[in-house]
């Protein structure tokens, strides 16, 4: 650090808050000085011996505080210099050069170009590097390869870089590594003198932390307001969660202590979600406390807890408290499905993500997501140019008859078709995605796949007017075909995607050729089993899945997985959930004469026990026992709405002296309302229309 700069931060002269927040990072920083020294070497030394610095340890041992002190340092001696967190960068080439020149101010298109006849020294760290392993082999051979000699870059993981680093003859001369240990007793002794802990328990909290910088920061923050260390470490070896178990007894107040726990479920943490989960009016005080943590970090999505306190608070309050962690799990799902169905594109994914990541710990679901790597692929909308590609895949897995009908249906719905690539941009896998509303019915009937889910479809509850009916037709990896992967996973995120932006889906179908093994994710999702719909092509079987979204719509469909979120015991057998299974979707003359059922016998509750709208989507969104009284209520609650229009309130009053409550014959009623009797039938006919065509509305989309 320069000699000028020093003096102005001794004597407190920050211009910005970025200083400030610098300069609380110098002051707490202590030790490391033969990694700093090595740091030194390689930005200053015009011929340095090494261009990659590599730090790796285990977690809590500070690599991401030695990162933000190299960060320090390098600023303050001018030197250009990007900090990229993995965590904020999708592994895919594109991305991650969108986030370097981003940290860097220069233009995407044009930043490899910069960099690579750049004259000045620049410095590239990237922290949590082992989020990056999609990436590995492009950053080692093809980006890195391309920036100017006089770039220094920095990695840091919980991993030594992989062997094909230290393979590579010309790569394996130019890196060096930093295995990242515990702080020395000296440095121990600093750290604790920074914090305000009293010399006399130096001693003592060395020989129970043994210089772990997470172990130490945590005992600060346990003991901060104490004159003394009264902690015994016993025969207890974890000394982490006994130190985290004791601080979160310590927390300023039960509402401190709930806000980390919950910060400790989620994947980001937000006021926004803070206020959601603990019922606030505002957070931004907890959310302040929260940040000051040692062991909390930060990024543009919000606070994150270090990985090792997160497990060990989540595990403790799963076991302490199971009602409430199931209650603030329900609310969490509330939030995410209120975000889930107002949002679209890259923002949709990032809730959809964290919406997913409320499930790591089901049994069922586990095995399928590697939450480290949900985006090991990148997935876009094919071009013309991939389709030869996506046929050569489908005929090479499925057969010439099923490349036959692909080539068809990608000629007549192109839109549909999504491939995934990996970080050379080579193809993956594929999906096609059919909207059989779209499509001629003769079309359909010669494919045998289609014919089949689509008649199927017809039978037991044909798509009403302007609802859809999607297939997935085709799904598959270049690499296993349709066993799980990177790519697997990638597909599955889409077809999620597909649900949630569809308001007007009837059915989803999509078929694979191993049942057995998709059965249970399947199941857990709902998508259900359907026998009938099976088909054959080329020989092969193909066991095919559905989901009827009139039955269960997206919101009660969410709410269902949410509730299997938690269910750790769950078997296979348990996944049926015959809750809808006797719902029923109707067509629009059926719903109207529903309709006009209730309204006759508004008053003959036995009446309606029957009526086929207590089976209907419409109902089994308000309730999931509707009865008889649920649907009165209904009817009148939407007759209501038509007195709020002028058009509408003469038609409202025929119906509610008709109806909701009757003043006696029509004769009488039309006397009362002081209309001619065929006007006052006029009236009375277009009220029960008007609110059929609400009712109507809501079955097929939804109630706002």
């Amino acid at each position: 650090m320069s000699k000028e700069r020093q003096k102005v931060i001794s004597s407190g002269q920050l211009r910005k808050i970025s200083d400030k927040l610098d300069f609380a990072q110098k002051i707490y920083f202590v030790g490391r000085d033969d990694e700093k020294a090595i740091l030194d070497s390689l930005i200053y030394d015009p011929n340095p011996a090494y261009l990659l610095l590599n730090i790796h340890g285990p977690g809590g041992v500070g690599k991401t505080s030695l990162l933000k002190e190299f960060l320090f340092s390098i600023k303050e001696e001018g030197i250009a210099v990007s900090f990229l967190d993995s965590r904020n960068i999708d592994p895919s080439p594109k991305d991650f050069l969108e986030s370097l020149a981003k940290s860097l101010e220069l233009d995407t298109l044009t930043v490899l170009d910069k960099l690579s006849s750049l004259q000045t020294k620049l410095v590239i760290i990237i922290d949590t590097y082992e989020l990056l392993k999609p990436l590995d082999t492009w950053l080692r051979e093809v980006l890195f390869p391309q920036l100017s000699q006089n770039t220094t870059i920095i990695l840091a993981g919980r991993e030594p870089l992989s062997a094909a680093w230290k393979s590579d003859h010309a790569w394996s001369k130019l890196i060096k590594e930093i295995n990242l240990r515990n702080l020395s007793p000296k440095e121990s002794c600093l750290f604790l003198e920074k914090r305000g802990v009293l010399k006399q328990e130096y001693s003592k909290v060395i020989s129970l932390t043994h210089g772990h910088p997470l172990a130490l920061s945590l005992i600060v923050d346990v003991f901060k307001d104490s004159q003394e260390i009264d902690f015994q470490y016993s025969d207890n070896p974890n000394i982490v969660r006994t130190l985290l178990n004791r601080f979160l007894d310590q927390s300023p107040d039960l509402l401190h202590r709930k806000a980390l726990e919950v910060a400790a479920l989620l994947r980001y943490c937000t006021e926004a979600l803070l206020i959601e989960i603990l019922d606030l009016d505002d957070a931004h005080h907890i959310f302040d406390w929260l940040r000051k943590l040692s062991f909390i970090e930060s990024d543009k999505s919000g606070l994150f807890l270090h990985d090792l306190v997160r497990e060990i608070i989540d595990a403790d309050l799963k076991w302490r408290n199971p009602d409430y962690y199931a209650e603030i799990h329900k609310r969490a799902r509330a939030y995410y499905t209120k975000r889930l169905l107002n949002t679209r594109g890259s923002s949709q994914r990032r809730v959809l993500i964290d919406n997913i990541y409320l499930h790591r710990h089901n049994p069922v679901v586990k095995p399928f997501y590697s939450w480290e790597n949900l985006a090991n692929v990148f997935s876009e909308r094919a071009t013309e140019a991939d389709h030869d590609a996506v046929l050569e895949m489908i005929k090479v897995n499925e057969g010439p008859e099923a490349f036959e009908q692909a080539k068809s249906w990608i000629e007549l719905q192109p839109e549909g078709l999504r491939v995934y690539r990996d970080i050379n941009n080579k193809i993956t896998g594929m999906m096609l995605t059919l909207e059989l509303t779209k499509a001629d019915e003769a079309f359909i009937e010669r494919d045998p796949a289609t014919k089949s889910v689509f008649d199927f479809s017809k039978r037991f509850a044909p798509a009403r007017e302007a609802e859809e009916i999607i297939f997935f037709r085709f799904w598959m990896a270049t690499e296993g075909y349709q066993r799980f992967s990177p790519t697997q996973g990638l597909i599955f995120l889409d077809m999620l995607e597909e649900y949630l932006i569809r308001p007007k889906l009837a059915w989803s179908f999509l078929a694979c050729v191993d049942s057995d093994f998709w059965s249970p994710i399947f199941q857990y999702a709902d998508i259900n089993r359907i026998k009938e719909a099976d088909f054959i092509i080329d020989k092969k079987k193909y066991d095919v899945f559905a989901h009827d979204w009139r039955v269960r719509p997206i919101s009660a469909w969410l709410e269902l997985l949410g509730d299997r979120e938690l269910q750790t015991d769950l078997k296979t057998e348990d996944l049926v959930d015959n809750l809808l299974v006797d719902a029923v979707v109707l067509s629009e003359p059926e719903f109207k004469d529903a309709v006009k059922e209730v309204l006759r016998n508004m008053s003959k509750l036995a009446k309606l026990k029957k009526n086929p709208l207590l089976k209907s989507r419409l109902v089994l969104d308000i309730s999931k026992n509707p009865k008889p009284e649920d649907l009165v209520q209904l009817i009148k609650t939407t007759a209501k709405l038509l007195n709020e229009n002028q058009k509408d309130s003469k038609y409202y009053r025929a119906i509610l002296h008709t109806y909701i409550e009757p003043v006696g014959s029509q004769e009488i009623a039309a006397e009362v309302l002081n209309l001619a009797f065929s006007t006052y039938r006029r009236h009375l006919a277009r009220g029960i229309n008007r609110i059929s065509e609400i009712l109507w509305q809501y079955e097929l989309y939804g109630k706002p």
